[in-house]
């Protein structure tokens, strides 16, 4: 069993040391013609510069997708549930079905609306100006939408805990954000520092 695993760290070692060989080896080439690159796609259209992204990150999808999906770490079984007795638990946590299941499509939804609300209002202060009615509207629905995101989460965690019963179309979900997280220290410390850089 010892020399399984040490086997396996070593592979991951010379596996990281090629990985970074090849890194470091093209970073010179990369940062050479970066400019040029740059150059060529900003004369012609600079919206260009933002769609050379998108073959890059099919490529690496794909690669993702074929290549690493098989080594991943499965998927985490459903968090216990009080509520539940346990042969209700799906026995095959890692099929897509009981994946999607999982998902706090709500949630979700809330969080992205509130977002794109935000942020729409912020693009909009800095052009046209932050008295606007648009711009107060955005950023009143977008703060409604995550308080109310917020107050979605603290549900889901009663769901979890066990203290409400949930719909029968959400008895898998997990919370997109737990709350608990929120209890460590040093959640809130990096939080604070990410939003006041």
């Amino acid at each position: 069993m010892a020399k399984r695993y040490a086997q396996f760290a070593l592979r991951g070692w010379v596996l990281c040391g090629v990985c970074c060989l090849i890194v470091f080896s093209l970073t010179p080439l990369i940062c050479s013609y970066r400019p040029v690159i740059g150059g060529v796609l900003a004369s012609a259209d600079w919206r260009y510069i933002f769609v050379i992204n998108l073959p890059i990150g099919v490529l690496s999808s794909a690669l993702i997708f074929f290549l690493i999906r098989k080594i991943v770490k499965p998927a985490q079984p459903p968090h216990p549930r009080p509520h539940l007795p346990t042969k209700s638990t799906p026995d095959d946590h890692s099929s897509f079905v009981s994946k999607l299941l999982r998902i706090d499509w709500y949630g979700a939804a809330l969080f992205i609306a509130g977002g794109i609300l935000v942020l729409l209002a912020l693009h909009w202060g800095s052009t046209e100006g932050w008295g606007k009615a648009q711009v107060i509207a955005c950023f009143v629905a977008g703060g409604l939408l995550l308080v109310v995101f917020g107050g979605w989460e603290y549900i889901m965690e009663q769901f979890e805990e066990g203290h409400k019963t949930p719909p029968s179309s959400m008895t898998y979900t997990d919370a997109m954000i737990p709350l608990s997280v929120f209890k460590s220290y040093d959640v809130c410390t990096d939080f604070f520092i990410a939003v006041t850089k």
